[in-house]
């Protein structure tokens, strides 16, 4: 599993740009080249559950369980979004795995990428803030 302290910032890093999308909006993504899909999503596991325990009162292990409080669904659906942007390769059925406890539908994993979309889209006030950290944290 991805360690706390590990950082993005190796010297021998390796890119990754997406295709499939405009020159104008392709990510380029860095990460140290042992990174495999698991330790992508745990990294980004790991980002998505501190910034969202900086803006909200968060307890962490309220997002693995199956409460529908917006703060805890919203931080799996930025999960799923981001593990899907950043892992192109898994399938919805394993990214849906990844999180203890949860076997979800794909539907519930396309739902979360639209609504994470939506925020992205429409600047949300409440969520917009924790969405563009999360961004940031991960370009």
């Amino acid at each position: 599993m991805f360690r706390e302290s590990t950082t993005t910032t190796d010297a021998a890093a390796n890119y990754h740009v997406y295709p499939g999308l405009s020159t104008t909006r392709a990510r380029v993504i860095q990460y140290p080249d042992c990174l495999s899909p698991d330790e992508r999503l745990d990294f980004i596991l790991l980002i998505v559950r501190e910034e969202f325990s900086r803006k909200f009162d968060f307890d962490i292990e309220q997002m693995y369980s199956r409460t529908r409080a917006m703060p805890y669904a919203l931080a799996r659906m930025a999960f799923y979004y981001y593990g899907r942007m950043h892992c192109p390769t898994l399938t919805l059925r394993e990214l849906a795995r990844f999180l203890p406890g949860h076997n979800q539908h794909h539907t519930t994993l396309l739902h979360a990428f639209t609504a994470i979309q939506n925020i992205i889209d429409t600047r949300d006030e409440l969520y917009y803030p924790v969405i563009a950290a999360i961004n940031e944290r991960l370009q």
